[in-house]
């Protein structure tokens, strides 16, 4: 990393970045009780008291969130379009660790109204990094949710799964998806098997710090987008 009083997005590597958030999920993940997940399926908003499935849920807002305020407080177009294609990168690495959570929550923020609509942006990102952000968003589309449960069944652990397709599973007829017991089995069959990563303290503070930093912020974003592609 270069030395920088204040480090930013740029100053750490992609692969990094992945890795750390792979550690921070997992803390998350490796927590959650997976029979209530099957709970949750068909009333998502019903918790236990003990149950952990919120705080993944929030870690992922905060990710979307963040994504979309990392791009959009950028004023300069060529800076903005360097950190799009570090936060796909990124996100791709995160496909690499199969930590299929975080790449929803990665594409979601890069694919949120404000973000997408940045076409003088977008324009300058490379071709690699497009098709890198397409294949992502092909895995984690809700509506073709096939190919992720294909990429799934032929994954080696580690694997944090993404929370939101057991979620969507089990909102279908039961004989239309695979049993609640199965699915219990599979959340406790990754969770066996933690990532052998390391932690790096500098740069896991200066993700939470910025997982924080645009909280409450949101509802500013389609203005922000709109001022920063006027201005190009």
């Amino acid at each position: 990393m270069s030395v920088s009083a204040e480090p930013t997005l740029l100053d750490f590597e992609p692969e990094s970045i992945a890795q750390q958030l792979a550690v921070i999920e997992w803390a998350l993940f490796s927590k959650i009780d997976p029979t209530d997940i099957v709970k949750r399926g068909p009333e998502p908003h019903r918790r236990s008291e003990d149950d952990n499935i919120d705080a993944v849920v929030q870690t992922s807002n905060k990710i979307a969130i963040w994504v979309a305020g990392i791009v959009l407080e950028e004023e300069d177009v060529d800076k903005r379009a360097r950190i799009l294609e570090h936060l796909i990168r990124t996100t791709d690495n995160c496909r690499s660790l199969s930590n299929f959570n975080t790449v929803a929550a990665l594409v979601a923020g890069l694919s949120s109204a404000p973000v997408f609509s940045l076409k003088q942006t977008w324009s300058r990102v490379g071709k690699e990094q497009i098709e890198a952000l397409d294949g992502c968003r092909a895995l984690i589309d809700p509506m073709a949710f096939k190919k992720y449960q294909e990429t799934l069944r032929g994954v080696e652990p580690p694997c944090i799964p993404f929370i939101g397709a057991y979620l969507m599973l089990l909102s279908q007829p039961k004989d239309t998806r695979p049993s609640d017991d199965d699915i219990v089995q599979e959340v406790r069959k990754w969770q066996r098997t933690p990532y052998s990563l390391e932690r790096d303290e500098q740069l896991e503070r200066f993700l939470r710090e910025q997982l924080g930093k645009y909280e409450g912020k949101s509802d500013g974003f389609d203005d922000a987008s709109r001022q920063l592609e006027s201005g190009v």
